[in-house]
């Protein structure tokens, strides 16, 4: 019994640790941020972004220029240890940049244009 309570907790603690490092890396970030603005999740897709990404998001919403669709990671580039890009596939077959950088240990979006 308390071997199978060990295994339990064990393998818990292992998924768990598992879904939070993959959680956090650029190309989770990125098609996290692109399929909830997709979704009209304004807010957690901001959660995954700096603070001047928030800002042209909003201005996406007011314009009524959300992403449309599911997008899928195409290629994952690190650049440094601070800045990544992913390239992420809409359903539409275009493809699209992302550019990221790393704040206080996470990955947020960096739209710049």
């Amino acid at each position: 019994m308390i071997q199978k309570l060990f295994r339990f907790i064990a393998v818990a603690a292992l998924t768990i640790g598992l879904t939070a490092c993959g959680g956090d890396s650029p190309s989770s970030v990125a098609s996290d941020f692109m399929n909830e603005l997709s979704k009209g999740n304004v807010t957690k897709a901001k959660e995954q972004a700096t603070p001047q990404t928030g800002a042209i998001v909003d201005m996406m919403v007011s314009m009524n220029q959300l992403p449309k669709g599911k997008f899928t990671v195409v290629k994952e580039e690190k650049v440094s240890d601070t800045q990544a890009k992913v390239i992420l596939k809409g359903e539409n077959g275009k493809e699209d940049k992302v550019d990221l950088v790393k704040i206080d240990g996470k990955w947020k979006v960096a739209i710049t244009k």
